[in-house]
């Protein structure tokens, strides 16, 4: 949470590179983003499917 108030860019970079796994990876499926700090949740939450 110290980190998003410092700089809100950290969670979009966290978002980018929990999607980018699945590239980095070759794992077949997608990830979404349900929650995020920057909306003001407590944290954040990624759904992960796998085909």
């Amino acid at each position: 949470m110290s980190e998003t108030s410092a700089s809100p860019i950290f969670c979009l970079i966290c978002r980018a590179i929990v999607i980018r796994s699945f590239t980095w990876t070759s794992l077949k499926g997608n990830v979404e983003q349900n929650k995020c700090i920057l909306d003001g949740n407590k944290d954040c939450s990624f759904d992960f499917k796998l085909f």
